[in-house]
């Protein structure tokens, strides 16, 4: 939580509470593990079509008999990440637990967290009607989602409430960043201190910022004494 009031709310802002229930999440499609030293496609050029909410892009690819899957993958994720499309492509290296060593699959996250009341999708991916893009796209797998984005949701005193984002103002005076579910029953207490208990927490700011410079000035002095620690008679001087 982050104050980004004026300085007047304080006397008419009554304390709130803040349950989580869900995070926002990003739209993530998820292709097929294929090995890292293999070549499964054929050689020859292939196009796809990736349609967001606003445009539609064709995208077309080249494979040569000297690449590997894993070339192809590199390939094509440095065609979506240059087209800047709020949509990043990472390679995922398979391992014993997900789809055997030495295998690799094309991954497709969004940036956007949450989808509107509108938006089935944040974006979607099909291949040209040719039958060699069709094979291509069955073997790269990028079409499926594996992830739908979903809003976050959470309840403010009592009230459930949804947002695209795990980000957003409350009444123009507190910014809130949600970073995990909360736990049932158990919500976040928000408001101010008072003037009593800021003024001491700040004290003991100060209090542990000098300690931990003595600390500091012992540790790595351990010869040292008083009188010939340099940094310690400094303190002491600040002091």
């Amino acid at each position: 939580v982050k104050y980004v009031g004026n300085g007047t709310e304080a006397e008419q802002l009554e304390e709130f509470q803040i349950e989580v229930k869900q995070l926002s999440s990003p739209q993530v499609n998820q292709g097929k593990f294929l090995k890292n030293d293999s070549l499964s496609f054929t050689p020859g050029t292939y196009t796809f079509d990736l349609n967001t909410n606003s445009s539609s892009y064709e995208f077309q690819y080249t494979v040569k008999n000297a690449e590997t899957n894993l070339d192809v993958l590199k390939k094509i994720a440095g065609l979506v990440n240059r087209s800047n499309l709020g949509i990043n492509a990472t390679i995922r290296q398979g391992s014993v637990d997900e789809d055997g060593l030495d295998t690799s699959a094309l991954i497709l996250t969004s940036r956007q967290n949450g989808r509107g009341a509108s938006e089935k999708h944040l974006f979607e991916i099909s291949p040209s009607t040719n039958n060699e893009s069709i094979r291509a796209m069955d073997l790269l797998g990028i079409d499926q989602i594996a992830q739908e984005a979903e809003n976050s949701i959470f309840t403010f005193n009592g009230e459930t409430f949804t947002s695209l984002s795990n980000a957003f103002t409350i009444n123009d005076t507190f910014d809130l960043s949600l970073n995990k579910v909360s736990e049932e029953g158990t919500p976040a207490n928000i408001s101010f201190k008072t003037d009593v208990d800021a003024v001491a927490d700040n004290i003991m700011s100060l209090v542990n910022a000098f300690n931990g410079i003595l600390n500091i000035a012992e540790n790595t002095s351990p010869e040292a004494t008083g009188d010939t620690n340099k940094l310690l008679i400094e303190m002491g001087a600040i002091s």
